[in-house]
Protein backbone atom coordinates (compact mmCIF):
# COMPACT_ATOMS: atom_id res chain seq x y z
CA UNK A 1 0.00 0.00 0.00
CA UNK A 2 1.28 3.73 -1.21
CA UNK A 3 -0.66 6.87 0.08
CA UNK A 4 0.62 10.59 -0.79
CA UNK A 5 -1.26 13.59 1.31
CA UNK A 6 -0.61 17.03 1.14
CA UNK A 7 -1.88 21.04 1.74
CA UNK A 8 -0.75 24.05 0.29
CA UNK A 9 -1.99 27.39 1.86
CA UNK A 10 -1.29 30.94 1.02
CA UNK A 11 -1.92 33.71 3.18
CA UNK A 12 -1.41 37.57 2.77
CA UNK A 13 -1.85 40.47 5.36
CA UNK A 14 -2.09 44.42 4.40
CA UNK A 15 -2.52 47.37 6.69
CA UNK A 16 -5.57 49.02 5.75
CA UNK A 17 -6.26 51.60 8.56
CA UNK A 18 -3.88 53.42 11.35
CA UNK A 19 -4.27 56.34 13.92
CA UNK A 20 -2.81 59.03 12.87
CA UNK A 21 -0.32 58.90 16.43
CA UNK A 22 0.79 55.35 14.67
CA UNK A 23 1.10 56.59 11.65
CA UNK A 24 3.70 59.75 13.04
CA UNK A 25 5.57 56.85 14.91
CA UNK A 26 5.79 54.99 12.46
CA UNK A 27 7.50 57.53 9.79
CA UNK A 28 9.89 58.90 12.93
CA UNK A 29 11.14 55.16 13.28
CA UNK A 30 11.86 55.46 9.24
CA UNK A 31 13.64 58.55 9.82
CA UNK A 32 15.66 57.45 12.67
CA UNK A 33 17.94 54.13 13.20
CA UNK A 34 19.95 52.64 15.91
CA UNK A 35 23.03 52.49 14.59
CA UNK A 36 24.09 49.76 17.81
CA UNK A 37 21.95 47.61 15.83
CA UNK A 38 22.42 46.03 12.22
CA UNK A 39 18.51 44.14 11.69
CA UNK A 40 16.09 46.37 9.66
CA UNK A 41 13.71 47.72 12.76
CA UNK A 42 10.14 47.03 11.57
CA UNK A 43 7.99 50.18 10.07
CA UNK A 44 4.24 49.96 9.92
CA UNK A 45 2.25 51.57 6.90
CA UNK A 46 -0.76 51.29 5.34
CA UNK A 47 -1.10 49.58 2.44
CA UNK A 48 1.54 47.23 3.61
CA UNK A 49 2.37 43.61 5.33
CA UNK A 50 3.29 44.10 8.68
CA UNK A 51 5.91 41.91 7.50
CA UNK A 52 7.73 44.05 5.47
CA UNK A 53 11.53 44.33 5.18
CA UNK A 54 12.49 47.85 4.92
CA UNK A 55 16.43 48.66 3.86
CA UNK A 56 18.45 51.01 1.86
CA UNK A 57 18.45 49.67 -1.53
CA UNK A 58 22.42 48.89 -2.15
CA UNK A 59 23.88 48.18 -6.05
CA UNK A 60 26.96 46.04 -4.39
CA UNK A 61 30.77 46.41 -3.60
CA UNK A 62 32.34 49.31 -6.00
CA UNK A 63 34.97 46.59 -7.31
CA UNK A 64 37.39 50.02 -7.17
CA UNK A 65 37.11 51.08 -3.32
CA UNK A 66 35.40 47.95 -1.85
CA UNK A 67 33.25 50.22 -0.17
CA UNK A 68 29.06 49.29 -0.78
CA UNK A 69 27.53 51.53 -2.84
CA UNK A 70 23.60 52.54 -1.72
CA UNK A 71 20.80 54.45 -3.98
CA UNK A 72 19.38 57.36 -2.02
CA UNK A 73 15.42 58.37 -2.33
CA UNK A 74 16.33 61.14 -5.26
CA UNK A 75 18.21 58.19 -7.27
CA UNK A 76 21.44 59.21 -6.70
CA UNK A 77 24.44 56.77 -5.93
CA UNK A 78 25.99 57.24 -2.75
CA UNK A 79 28.54 55.23 -0.53
CA UNK A 80 26.71 57.27 2.37
CA UNK A 81 24.00 55.29 4.35
CA UNK A 82 21.14 57.38 5.68
CA UNK A 83 17.96 55.66 7.41
CA UNK A 84 15.49 57.60 5.52
CA UNK A 85 16.07 56.32 2.31
CA UNK A 86 15.19 52.69 3.66
CA UNK A 87 12.55 51.53 1.13
CA UNK A 88 10.19 48.14 0.95
CA UNK A 89 12.98 45.45 -0.43
CA UNK A 90 10.89 42.38 0.39
CA UNK A 91 8.09 40.37 2.92
CA UNK A 92 9.37 38.04 5.41
CA UNK A 93 6.34 35.64 4.86
CA UNK A 94 6.32 33.02 2.11
CA UNK A 95 3.57 33.05 -0.44
CA UNK A 96 3.37 29.92 -0.14
CA UNK A 97 3.71 27.21 2.43
CA UNK A 98 2.52 23.49 3.33
CA UNK A 99 3.40 19.64 4.29
CA UNK A 100 3.09 16.91 2.44
CA UNK A 101 3.71 12.74 3.57
CA UNK A 102 3.73 9.35 1.84
CA UNK A 103 3.10 6.11 3.91
CA UNK A 104 4.72 3.16 2.05
CA UNK A 105 3.52 -0.61 3.43
CA UNK A 106 5.11 -4.35 2.21
CA UNK A 107 4.96 -7.24 4.02
CA UNK A 108 6.35 -6.49 7.25
CA UNK A 109 7.78 -3.32 6.72
CA UNK A 110 5.87 0.47 7.20
CA UNK A 111 7.64 3.77 5.79
CA UNK A 112 6.15 7.05 6.77
CA UNK A 113 8.09 10.42 6.01
CA UNK A 114 6.64 13.37 6.28
CA UNK A 115 8.14 17.03 4.39
CA UNK A 116 7.34 20.58 4.35
CA UNK A 117 7.82 23.51 2.52
CA UNK A 118 7.59 27.36 1.73
CA UNK A 119 8.58 29.88 -1.08
CA UNK A 120 7.92 32.98 -2.57
CA UNK A 121 8.95 35.26 0.30
CA UNK A 122 12.30 37.01 1.67
CA UNK A 123 14.65 36.58 4.60
CA UNK A 124 17.27 39.01 5.78
CA UNK A 125 20.05 37.15 6.56
CA UNK A 126 21.67 37.78 9.67
CA UNK A 127 24.69 35.23 9.29
CA UNK A 128 26.21 37.58 6.64
CA UNK A 129 26.64 40.03 8.85
CA UNK A 130 27.67 38.09 11.23
CA UNK A 131 29.81 35.75 10.52
CA UNK A 132 31.23 37.30 7.32
CA UNK A 133 31.07 41.17 7.08
CA UNK A 134 31.55 41.76 11.37
CA UNK A 135 33.53 38.16 11.60
CA UNK A 136 36.98 38.88 13.52
CA UNK A 137 38.97 37.39 10.95
CA UNK A 138 41.76 36.71 13.45
CA UNK A 139 39.22 33.73 14.73
CA UNK A 140 37.95 30.54 13.66
CA UNK A 141 35.45 32.20 10.35
CA UNK A 142 33.22 31.16 7.30
CA UNK A 143 35.46 30.36 4.69
CA UNK A 144 33.78 32.92 2.98
CA UNK A 145 35.55 35.86 4.75
CA UNK A 146 38.24 35.20 3.02
CA UNK A 147 36.75 34.28 -0.38
CA UNK A 148 33.87 36.34 -1.17
CA UNK A 149 35.18 39.71 -0.22
CA UNK A 150 36.90 42.55 -1.96
CA UNK A 151 40.69 42.42 -1.72
CA UNK A 152 42.26 44.37 -4.27
CA UNK A 153 40.87 47.19 -7.16
CA UNK A 154 38.98 45.23 -9.48
CA UNK A 155 37.71 42.09 -7.76
CA UNK A 156 34.22 41.88 -8.07
CA UNK A 157 32.72 40.98 -4.69
CA UNK A 158 29.57 40.05 -3.07
CA UNK A 159 31.24 41.36 0.60
CA UNK A 160 32.96 44.71 1.51
CA UNK A 161 36.46 44.82 1.79
CA UNK A 162 38.46 43.26 4.69
CA UNK A 163 40.29 46.56 6.02
CA UNK A 164 36.41 48.27 5.63
CA UNK A 165 35.33 49.41 9.39
CA UNK A 166 32.68 51.36 8.81
CA UNK A 167 29.04 49.56 10.73
CA UNK A 168 27.07 46.90 8.87
CA UNK A 169 23.25 49.08 8.41
CA UNK A 170 20.45 47.19 7.07
CA UNK A 171 20.91 47.39 2.84
CA UNK A 172 19.31 44.86 0.28
CA UNK A 173 22.15 43.02 -0.22
CA UNK A 174 20.78 41.29 2.58
CA UNK A 175 17.82 40.30 1.32
CA UNK A 176 17.68 37.07 -0.21
CA UNK A 177 14.76 35.34 -1.87
CA UNK A 178 13.88 32.12 0.15
CA UNK A 179 12.54 28.57 -0.99
CA UNK A 180 13.16 25.57 1.70
CA UNK A 181 12.18 21.96 1.35
CA UNK A 182 12.77 20.04 4.66
CA UNK A 183 11.67 16.20 5.56
CA UNK A 184 10.38 16.73 8.91
CA UNK A 185 10.28 12.94 9.96
CA UNK A 186 11.28 10.14 8.79
CA UNK A 187 9.99 7.12 10.55
CA UNK A 188 10.66 3.25 9.77
CA UNK A 189 9.47 0.39 11.26
CA UNK A 190 9.47 -3.91 10.67
CA UNK A 191 6.61 -6.42 12.56
CA UNK A 192 8.24 -9.77 12.63
CA UNK A 193 5.28 -11.48 11.32
CA UNK A 194 7.33 -15.04 11.01
CA UNK A 195 5.44 -17.27 13.94
CA UNK A 196 7.90 -20.17 13.46
CA UNK A 197 10.61 -17.63 14.77
CA UNK A 198 8.61 -15.84 16.97
CA UNK A 199 8.03 -19.05 18.84
CA UNK A 200 11.43 -19.63 19.27
CA UNK A 201 12.30 -16.51 20.81
CA UNK A 202 8.74 -16.96 22.92
CA UNK A 203 7.29 -13.77 22.02
CA UNK A 204 4.00 -12.94 20.64
CA UNK A 205 5.07 -10.15 18.55
CA UNK A 206 7.89 -7.86 17.68
CA UNK A 207 8.24 -4.53 16.11
CA UNK A 208 11.66 -2.83 14.96
CA UNK A 209 11.35 0.77 14.82
CA UNK A 210 14.16 3.93 13.55
CA UNK A 211 12.98 7.25 13.63
CA UNK A 212 14.66 10.81 12.75
CA UNK A 213 13.47 14.65 13.10
CA UNK A 214 14.68 16.63 9.71
CA UNK A 215 16.79 14.57 7.69
CA UNK A 216 17.58 16.65 5.07
CA UNK A 217 17.23 20.71 4.77
CA UNK A 218 17.24 22.26 1.54
CA UNK A 219 17.31 26.12 1.04
CA UNK A 220 18.28 28.86 -1.27
CA UNK A 221 19.29 30.92 1.52
CA UNK A 222 22.67 29.97 3.69
CA UNK A 223 22.49 30.72 7.12
CA UNK A 224 23.26 29.72 10.43
CA UNK A 225 20.93 27.45 12.01
CA UNK A 226 21.05 26.78 15.69
CA UNK A 227 21.90 30.48 16.69
CA UNK A 228 20.91 30.26 20.52
CA UNK A 229 21.93 26.18 20.71
CA UNK A 230 23.76 23.47 18.34
CA UNK A 231 21.83 22.50 15.72
CA UNK A 232 21.06 18.85 16.42
CA UNK A 233 19.70 15.68 14.66
CA UNK A 234 18.13 13.17 16.43
CA UNK A 235 17.72 9.18 15.74
CA UNK A 236 15.84 6.91 17.75
CA UNK A 237 15.91 3.07 17.84
CA UNK A 238 12.95 1.58 19.31
CA UNK A 239 12.50 -2.51 20.03
CA UNK A 240 9.02 -3.86 21.42
CA UNK A 241 7.79 -7.49 22.07
CA UNK A 242 5.07 -8.95 24.07
CA UNK A 243 5.65 -12.45 25.29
Amino acid sequence: MWSVTGNIAHNEDKIVKLSEAMKAANEKLALQYDYTSNTPNKIIRVGASQNTIYAVPSLGIDPSTGREVYLNRNGEVTYTWNAADRVNVGVSQPKYRGNFSTLFRYVGFTLNASFGYRFGGQIYNQTLIDKIENADRWLNVDERVFKDRWQKPGDHSAFRGLNETLPVNPSSRFVQNESTLTCQNVNLSYDLTDRNLLQYMSMKSMTITVNTGELFYFSTVRQERGLDFPFTRQVSFTLFATF
